[in-house]
């Protein structure tokens, strides 16, 4: 019977995927197939503050042909294949793939003196000066008194702050039976103030749930996150770990959770297989803005790259320069802009191997499909 059900769920799943509606200020974004972190994705690319308009089930043969409509006339459509769902059929290459996780992945040296030694970011410097002086003292406990309240009061009020309508929460049960899971604590001045779940793995030292005191944003404002980050990579050190992962992220950049966990010398990887197939036709505004705020990681071939749109202005030609040496584990920035955009950025382009100019023509008569742009270059 429950081998029955399986199929049977599995079957409406494939066959009648979850689809989700959002609105904001920046436009209109489809969701179809797993749900997992619909409402994030959705304030990336609608605008701070989206909202649900719509929710249900939608037939799977449909989903193309409505993907392509909506995003033909101006807004983003995503299709997220949920467990073995082989994903929409898109032979013309209109979608382009990326992660929906990412990884960041730091190798560690043999001592801790020698990851001092080795921290040369300037914002990485002043994140230790400022730990240094507010005076955090750390422990590590398995006790499981102490991980319940760590669930209750610290890690499950600041996911609810933080994600709102999809944060994940760790059960319990599972932290609670870890046999290689272990909490490290931040105190200041006595006090318990925050607190990280870590596990040690076969494939090193995995940071986990974070948690503030009651999510207290003053608190955070202390820089512990960076305080416990630190103190995870000398626990993986002493531990023997020859590497530590920072968690996983959505696959945007700009000043965000990557932009943060890559400055401490972190990788980008993907490790378990997800994607989304995203259709975006370049000719509209809310397609070039999201690409323009938080550039996007896309599969290319075997390699990540980074799908970013160059406004004009010797500012954001900068940017570009500047962020695509920011990230190890990005193959190459592919810059998408207009032909004279682009012709502006020629000799400050021509300087670098990692930026690939891609003119757009944002006035063609038919849809300008992401995709096919990508898989054209």
């Amino acid at each position: 019977m429950g081998s029955l059900s399986s199929r049977l769920r599995r079957e409406l799943r494939i066959r009648f995927p979850r689809f989700a509606g959002y609105r904001g200020i920046n436009g209109q974004l489809s969701f179809t197939g797993s749900q997992e972190r619909a409402a994030s994705i959705a304030e990336f690319f609608c605008g701070q503050g989206a909202t649900l308009q719509a929710k249900g089930r939608g037939f799977r043969p449909q989903i193309l042909p409505r993907a392509i409509a909506q995003a033909a006339d101006g807004g983003i459509a995503i299709f997220c294949p949920q467990g073995d769902d082989p994903g929409l059929s898109d032979p013309s290459h209109r979608a382009v793939e990326a992660p929906l996780r990412v990884v960041l992945a730091r190798s560690l040296p043999d001592t801790v003196d020698a990851l001092r030694a080795g921290i040369t970011n300037s914002s990485v410097k002043e994140d230790l000066r400022r730990i240094r002086k507010t005076g955090f003292t750390y422990r590590v406990t398995k006790d499981p008194d102490t991980i319940r309240t760590f669930y209750t009061r610290y890690y499950t009020p600041l996911v609810r702050q933080r994600f709102p309508d999809d944060g994940r929460i760790m059960p319990l049960d599972e932290m609670l039976a870890s046999r290689h899971g272990e909490l490290l604590c931040a105190d200041l001045d006595g006090s318990w103030v925050a607190g990280i779940f870590n596990t040690v793995r076969d494939t090193g030292y995995a940071m986990g749930a974070l948690g503030i005191r009651d999510a207290d944003e003053t608190i955070r404002q202390k820089r512990v996150v960076s305080a416990l980050l630190f103190q995870s990579l000398q626990r993986a050190i002493e531990l023997g770990q020859p590497v530590a992962t920072l968690g996983w992220s959505l696959p945007f950049l700009g000043k965000g959770p990557i932009w943060f966990k890559a400055k401490w010398g972190a990788v980008l990887e993907t490790r378990d297989g997800s994607r989304m197939q995203i259709f975006m036709d370049l000719r509209h505004d809310m397609a070039r803005a999201v690409l323009a705020r938080n550039p996007l990681v896309v599969f290319d071939g075997e390699d990540l790259a980074v799908a970013a749109w160059l406004a004009p202005g010797e500012a954001a030609m900068a940017e570009i320069l500047r962020e695509s040496t920011r990230y190890p584990g990005i193959s190459r920035w592919y810059a998408l802009a207009e032909a004279e955009t682009l012709q502006a950025a020629a000799d400050a382009f021509g300087q670098t191997d990692t930026v690939v100019p891609v003119p757009v023509d944002i006035h063609a008569p038919d849809p300008v499909w992401l995709g096919q742009v990508l898989r054209r270059t």
